[in-house]
């Protein structure tokens, strides 16, 4: 078996639905990937969604988790991966039809690489949701401009070999925060001279649907997450890196109006600023707790 895709999901029955549906669209032999579905806990059974499937000759893993985080049921999920490489996703993403032969050539091109495709949102009709998006596609672009020798993707479309994966550490199972963690293996594989390329044609639309409340404790977490991220990946490590400088900022403020009409752009701009401000907060949280931990 090729792939082994690791989803972990929790009370989202509707995503999982959806997800199946168009995994069941992918052009690829049935019989060379799986579909390892990490349920962390929820108190939906979804394994009448997985039964029609199934029985159409799709492989499928369907993981009952106590309820602890999404990291512990991406580790679980790779335990019970069968795969010669892991296919991390989340269970709010869409496959493009065509991803996993997108995925094997660029596995053909570049042996021993991890790879990752491009994340676009499907809802663009939900402005928090489009903001959410443009902050996430300016920093894997400034974060990745060789494409050959890339630096960071997010566990929404991204591949690595299963054997030197679990080498390098695989998923945190004890990850506290609920994002962050890819920052974290991203920065563990290029420490151990791994390296990530960019596959164009491997496409996952992103269905997350957000308001503003949803949207400041989303980059709160993202603050949280970063913080543990920067905590374990010091200085002088290939890692991401936290502090990126007042160019990155400037580039940012000025990303929306390459994409779109001014008033827009002006209006992703005060998104943008009120999620600085929820990461700050989250990262001083995170900072704090851990603080506080080690004095206890």
């Amino acid at each position: 078996m090729i792939f082994s895709v690791i989803i972990p999901t929790y009370n989202r029955p509707r995503h999982v639905a959806e997800l199946l549906e168009a995994w069941a669209e992918v052009d690829f032999p049935r019989n060379e990937f799986e579909i390892v579905l990490a349920d962390d806990g929820g108190g939906v059974d979804l394994l009448p969604l997985i039964g029609p499937y199934s029985k159409k000759g799709f492989q499928f893993k369907l993981l009952k988790l106590p309820h602890k985080s999404a990291s512990a049921a991406r580790a679980a999920g790779l335990d019970k991966a069968r795969g010669e490489f892991i296919f991390c996703m989340d269970d709010d993403c869409r496959p493009e039809r065509g991803i996993l032969n997108a995925y094997l050539e660029g596995i053909r091109k570049h042996p021993g690489a991890a790879l990752g495709g491009p994340f676009i949102n499907l809802l663009v009709e939900d402005f928090w949701a489009t903001a959410t998006q443009e902050i996430i596609s300016f920093v894997t672009e400034e974060w990745n401009r060789d494409l050959k020798d890339a630096r960071f993707f997010t566990f929404s479309n991204l591949v690595f070999p299963a054997e030197e994966f679990r080498q390098a550490g695989g998923f945190d199972s004890e990850w506290l925060w609920r994002t962050g963690e890819d920052r974290d293996v991203c920065g563990k594989w290029r420490e151990r001279g791994g390296r990530f390329v960019f596959v164009p044609d491997a496409v996952v639309w992103h269905a997350h649907g957000l308001n503003l409340w949803k949207f400041l404790r989303q980059h709160f977490h993202y603050g949280q997450g970063n913080f543990a991220s920067l905590l374990r990946r010091q200085s002088g490590s290939k890692a991401v890196p936290h502090w990126s400088g007042l160019r990155f900022y400037a580039r940012l403020v000025m990303y929306p109006f390459r994409k779109f009409p001014p008033y827009h752009a002006v209006c992703l701009i005060g998104a943008f600023f009120l999620a600085q401000i929820a990461n700050v907060v989250g990262f001083a949280h995170a900072s704090r707790r851990i603080s506080q931990s080690k004095i206890a």
